[in-house]
């Protein structure tokens, strides 16, 4: 099986597990593909929910190794009322490094690591690394 066919099928069972674990409790779970739809769904989030994003893409080795991490700090953590929406990025590495990629071009998200991890409206903020992971636990707090 190729490397991309793996990739693919890991980041389907990450997000059909985030599919299980989020509609275990309140937690409201979407995906998103683009910029434009990501800032409609965040609009649409009412102001008493916290929102978080989870900025991934299926190629990102680091996105596979921590995904399943953040989807345990999602069943574990995140407030019950809390709407998670996890946004893919690029479908390749040359898409994601194109100085046009329109999520690294948006100023309001400023994302240049995957995966990254925002609280909308808030500066709480996560460049999910091997230095940082431990603050996982405590991000959706």
């Amino acid at each position: 099986q190729s490397t991309w066919a793996t990739r693919m099928a890991h980041l389907s069972f990450f997000l059909l597990f985030a599919a299980v674990v989020c509609s275990a409790g309140a937690v409201d779970r979407y995906d998103v593909s683009s910029v434009a739809d990501l800032w409609s769904r965040l609009d649409a989030v009412p102001p008493t929910r916290r929102a978080f994003v989870i900025f991934c893409s299926p190629w990102c080795t680091d996105c596979q190794h921590y995904m399943p991490q953040i989807l345990r700090a999602v069943a574990r953590c995140a407030p019950a009322s809390a709407t998670v929406i996890f946004a893919t990025v690029s479908t390749s590495k040359r898409e994601w490094r194109d100085a046009n990629n329109p999520w690294r071009k948006d100023s309001r998200l400023r994302i240049s690591w995957t995966p990254t991890l925002i609280e909308a409206g808030k500066s709480n903020r996560l460049e999910l690394q091997k230095a940082n992971e431990a603050r996982l636990l405590t991000f959706f707090r």
